[in-house]
């Protein structure tokens, strides 16, 4: 039994029943505290939400395991994780930009200050670092350990980290 599903109260239970087979999910830690996995069952969108202990510490390379009881269902995972992250060459040279300039208005009522955003360039200096995480989710049944489903994702994003960033102008 999956004890929260979207839309649901914490105290009431939901039964939710997943057919055999291959499903596209999505399978999140929305917080330290808890995962979030949304699939489609029947064409219909269902997000179940499972709290986690908060002693586990999923390891970015590694083994891991939550038991039954720390998920507090009648299943437990048994996790592996893979993060590999690469950095390019540092990059140098100019990039759009803008600032906020006061500029006084002068009227037939006097005058006041007005602030504009003007847009200029600066030199900056940065790195691209990319970052490929894999996840590879056994739900097990206890004390067997048999295998209820299984969950393979992954996930690659890019951010631009900079080390220097000139005076806008």
């Amino acid at each position: 039994a999956i004890e929260h599903a979207e839309g649901w109260r914490c105290d009431q239970i939901v039964n939710v029943t997943i057919p055999a087979g291959d499903h596209n999910a999505k399978l999140d830690f929305v917080s330290r505290n808890q995962i979030q996995l949304n699939l489609k069952i029947n064409g219909k969108k269902k997000q179940l939400n499972l709290d986690l202990p908060k002693k586990l510490n999923v390891p970015d390379n590694g083994n891991w395991e939550i038991t039954s009881a720390d998920l507090g269902q009648d299943f437990g995972a048994l996790g592996n994780s893979a993060t590999q992250v690469t950095d390019s060459d540092t990059y140098r040279g100019y990039e759009s930009c803008t600032y906020q300039r006061s500029e006084v208005i002068c009227g037939p009522q006097g005058c006041h200050t007005e602030w504009r955003t003007v847009y200029g360039q600066q030199q900056v200096e940065y790195f691209e670092r990319r970052t490929n995480q894999q996840i590879a989710v056994n739900f097990v049944k206890a004390p067997q350990s048999v295998i209820l489903a299984e969950f393979k994702g992954q996930r690659n994003f890019a951010e631009r980290i900079y080390r220097y960033k000139g005076q806008c102008y």
